[in-house]
């Protein structure tokens, strides 16, 4: 099965809760880095702009 954007979306707001952990950065790497091999056709730039964006409270309309 092929992951969607909603996945993909589902799966940046769960990294929102692991932002201020002690390597975020390098685990949002793996994940874009696992979610591309599933979907080439992922966006990476995309995805971090919505866990930046949910960490930072604003909306995240226009990026789905």
């Amino acid at each position: 099965m092929v992951m969607t954007k909603k996945d993909f979306q589902q799966l940046a707001n769960f990294c929102v809760g692991i932002v201020n952990d002690v390597a975020p950065v390098e685990l949002i790497n793996q994940m874009c880095q696992f979610c591309y091999e599933n979907n080439p056709r992922f966006d990476s730039a995309r995805f971090k702009e919505w866990i930046q964006r949910k960490v930072d409270g604003e909306s995240t309309v226009g990026l789905g």
